[in-house]
């Protein structure tokens, strides 16, 4: 059961009843330092909040950077939670077509699947990058660590690789600005719902080429086992590896009638 401070002191005090009085305020000398530096705790942290929002005027007007409490500029589905924002492909096509131009002047489209995906069919506009490593060199390469734009990632559903490469780019970008938090060099990452497929779906037209090629394809099932051999994969997928191993371990000596050793 907690207690106040006066009443935890007047326990104190009968303790020590047989104590000198300069013990006693030696005692009542530590407490309130303790008191102190919690008051100064919390001080410290509501200037840090301070200078962060005079701090916005340097960075960008139209962006709230403090951590993951990011108010966003477009308009999100019910998928988003606190982690991700997702967007619906109409409102990317009214990113592309710039009706979102008066909040934000840069935006990036990244397209997460591999190659011959996005050889296939992508968004108009749409970069490639299947590789972490491979992103956030490119996004990162200016030493400059200011606003860069808004980023919107997509792959074939937008279930697997877009969530996890956008959450890579927003830890890699928590590291770079350590030394400021909360500033973020790209506080809007979004992640277009349903992905390339829904969104080819609703606007082949805003494709190039206008196709739309699945990671499963057939012909590219040895294209696929390269890719998903390189760095990204293993990442994203190494839990699940360890767990296999495991499983795999205790299971096939009973499978195979193994004696136990």
């Amino acid at each position: 059961m907690e207690c106040s401070f006066n009443e935890y002191l007047e326990k104190m005090k009968k303790e020590i009843n047989n104590e000198d009085s300069f013990s006693l305020r030696s005692m009542e000398e530590g407490l309130n330092a303790s008191l102190t530096l919690q008051e100064d705790d919390k001080n410290l942290k509501d200037v840090g909040n301070i200078v962060s929002k005079k701090d916005k005027k340097l960075y960008e007007p139209n962006f709230e950077s403090v951590g993951e409490d990011i108010t966003s500029v477009l308009p999100t589905t019910d998928a988003s939670n606190s982690t991700l924002k997702f967007i619906s492909p109409e409102t990317l096509i009214d990113v592309v077509q710039g009706k979102y131009r008066h909040l934000f002047k840069l935006h990036k489209v990244i397209d997460c699947r591999y190659p011959y995906e996005f050889t296939g069919g992508h968004v108009i506009g749409a970069r490639n990058f299947s590789s972490e490593s491979g992103l956030a060199a490119k996004l990162f390469e200016s030493s400059e660590n200011s606003y860069k734009g808004v980023l919107i990632f997509y792959c074939e559903f937008s279930s697997q690789r877009a969530p996890g490469m956008a959450r890579a780019i927003r830890r890699f970008d928590r590291n770079l600005n350590a030394d400021c938090y909360p500033r973020l060099c790209y506080p809007q990452i979004f992640v277009m719902e349903g992905g390339y497929k829904r969104f080819y779906e609703k606007f082949p037209d805003n494709c190039n080429p206008e196709g739309y090629v699945s990671m499963m394809a057939p012909e590219y099932r040895f294209s696929l086992k390269a890719y998903r051999r390189s760095t990204t994969y293993k990442e994203n997928s190494s839990k699940k590896t360890r767990s296999t191993r495991r499983l795999n371990t205790a299971v096939l000596p009973q499978i195979l009638n193994f004696p136990k050793v």
